[in-house]
């Protein structure tokens, strides 16, 4: 890939961004978009979007989360 073509795809994702980061946040908005009427107060869009910085959660507390989930399904 020459230098110009580099700065040519440069310009290209400023104007119109795409890659993993962009499918992120559409699937975030899609989700706050989904889940928003079952909300009793709206979240931001950030809430929605996965933060791999974080160190993932362990198995104890991903079964504690479904079981409120769950739980808040059976509610409803």
């Amino acid at each position: 890939m020459t230098a110009k073509e580099f700065y040519t795809w440069l310009a290209y994702y400023k104007e119109r961004p795409f890659g993993e980061l962009r499918a992120d946040y559409r699937t975030a908005l899609n989700t706050q978009t989904l889940i928003s009427p079952y909300l009793k107060e709206s979240k931001p869009l950030q809430d929605f979007v996965l933060n791999f910085g974080e160190s993932l959660p362990s198995a104890d507390e991903l079964r504690n989360k479904l079981e409120g989930v769950q739980k808040w399904l059976a509610e409803k």
